[in-house]
């Protein structure tokens, strides 16, 4: 996932539109909801701009590992269903995430103290 591919998917919120002479990344900056569902996603990555997004939209792509979130540390809703995901690492530095779907992945035991706090 590219920067241009997180403008597309921060873009689709429309009360938050790029303004004349901003760059990609202060764009992304304020952006704080992402749509990236259903673009053939295997990584989770280049996030590292995306400092206050509350939503993420990662379903329905090929996403294996929850990883490339350490600076999402806003984050309130992740959906990421339908993915291939096996295993829910990845959620530690998300201490304010409230919804979490990850139904419809390939995880077959919850093994985290991500929650417990």
């Amino acid at each position: 996932m590219n920067l241009a591919m997180l403008e597309v998917g921060a873009s689709l919120d429309k009360i938050n539109t790029r303004r004349a002479k901003e760059s990609r990344e202060q764009y992304l900056a304020r952006a704080v909801h992402i749509l990236l569902s259903g673009k053939s996603l295997s990584r989770i990555e280049n996030l590292v701009y995306c400092k206050n997004i509350t939503r993420l939209y990662l379903y329905d792509n090929n996403i294996t590992n929850i990883e490339g979130l350490g600076a999402c540390t806003g984050l309130v809703q992740l959906y990421l269903q339908n993915n291939r995901i096996k295993s829910i690492d990845g959620l530690e530095s998300l201490s304010k995430l409230k919804v979490l779907h990850l139904g419809h992945n390939q995880i077959s035991v919850v093994e985290c103290e991500c929650f417990v706090g």
